[in-house]
């Protein structure tokens, strides 16, 4: 698809976050949408920040086990990336997912 692009995963990423504190149906359908692109993109980078944006929007459900697969998911992603950026992300993806191990 001629719209699916790394930086239309990235700017869709704060826009997940943002929706997920004023309409979580919204921001689930999304963070879903994210997860289409980055699969078709095939790179690592945009799939991580996809199923990042879609564990995010789990935990706020309550769906706490998905959450935590979609964080793992996730870090096995920003792993493949080997950059600085990569591991920046491995950071911020286990530091969210450390709320889902309460439940």
């Amino acid at each position: 698809m001629a719209f699916y692009s790394d930086a239309a995963v990235e700017e869709l990423y704060p826009e997940v976050l943002r929706l997920a504190r004023e309409n979580l149906t919204r921001a689930s359908e999304l963070a879903a949408e994210m997860l289409t692109m980055a699969s078709h993109l095939g790179r690592a980078r945009p799939l991580g920040l996809a199923l990042r944006a879609s564990a995010n929007v789990h935990y706020l459900k309550g769906n706490y086990a998905q959450a935590r697969s979609g964080y793992e998911e996730a870090i096995a992603q920003f792993h493949a990336e080997s950059t600085a950026w990569g591991e920046e992300e491995v950071a911020r993806t286990k530091s969210s997912a450390i709320q889902t191990l309460a439940y």
